[in-house]
């Protein structure tokens, strides 16, 4: 994408105070405007609602919901894209967004969108965006807060910005390995314990039947079958024999293992982003797919094989 202003600019904010807040992210969305930039939020109901009053109700800035952004976390950069798309479209030449990522409420979720902060520098690198995050060390545990200087190349403290002395690039950070511990459900029986698997019918079939039985909704369900059925096809595709699928389900949560024994996916980007950009008619969407389905994919290299894990509920 060719823009006539500089690419993506990602910078933290972090503060512990509202009026600190509102010093800064106010006064960065008021120059924007007054440069004829495009200003937009996606915070917090009560940190829109602050920054709002503070901008006394300036018609100029567009509020988006913080849920109908960071659902997932390949649906939160097609919505930022969409963003910038319809501003510039408008006859914006820059976007200055101030961001509040939802993290959750669990050690799994905040690691998933820390990797989504690493992920839009690559994603995003072409936009002209200015997107400021903010981090509230009051809400945020600690660990959430200490990632925010690893995943943005700036830093807004004290009033001033700065480069973070701490900034990993995105290949770096992705590659990282993760904790993979089994989750409680994992330790009974599966519903489903599938090996050698070679017929997707019979798995789809299974996990159909298997599924109402427990209180997800149809949604879930026909979500979770899918993302299975990709993540099988590309195991029988790509990966080594056997390829083994386990399914647990219970109590509104369903989770699902896929293993095989070929050497898994070494691209840190894989399923965060299309693998082919915006033509989605060649293929290779099925870990893309999921990532959109499922409420956490994670993938693990081990002694038993190439796993990957999909969780929803």
């Amino acid at each position: 994408m060719s823009v006539a202003v500089p690419g993506y600019i990602h910078d933290a904010f972090v503060y512990s105070t509202d009026e600190e807040m509102v010093t800064g992210a106010a006064r960065f969305l008021q120059e924007g405007i007054d440069a004829d930039e495009a200003a937009v939020v996606i915070c917090s109901e009560r940190n829109a609602e602050i920054l709002s009053r503070a901008l006394d109700g300036n018609g100029k800035v567009a509020m988006l919901a913080q849920p109908d952004v960071y659902h997932r976390v390949p649906d939160a950069i097609i919505a930022f894209q969409h963003l910038i798309e319809r501003q510039l479209a408008s006859g914006a030449q820059r976007v200055r967004l101030v961001a509040e990522v939802d993290f959750g409420d669990s050690e799994s979720t905040w690691s998933e969108w820390a990797r989504f902060e690493s992920v839009v520098n690559m994603a995003l690198a072409d936009y002209p965006l200015w997107n400021v995050c903010i981090y509230d060390t009051r809400t945020l545990p600690e660990t959430v807060v200490a990632t925010a200087e690893r995943t943005h190349p700036n830093l807004l403290t004290g009033g001033s910005r700065s480069p973070s002395a701490r900034y990993v690039e995105p290949l770096e950070y992705l590659s990282q390995p993760r904790a993979w511990e089994p989750f409680p459900m994992q330790a009974g029986l599966p519903a489903i314990d599938l090996n050698e698997l070679t017929d997707l019918a019979q798995l789809r079939h299974g996990l159909q039947q298997a599924l109402t039985t427990g209180r997800l909704t149809d949604d879930s369900i026909d979500d979770m079958v899918i993302a299975v059925s990709e993540i099988a096809t590309n195991a029988l595709m790509y990966g080594g024999p056997p390829v083994n699928v386990r399914l647990w389900a219970d109590a509104g949560r369903a989770i699902c293992t896929v293993t095989d024994q070929g050497p898994g996916i070494d691209n840190p980007f894989a399923g965060y982003v299309p693998a082919h950009g915006s033509d989605l008619t060649h293929g290779g969407m099925g870990l893309w797919m999921a990532r959109r389905l499922c409420d956490q994919v994670d993938l693990h290299k081990g002694p038993d094989g190439f796993t990957v894990r999909l969780m929803i509920g």
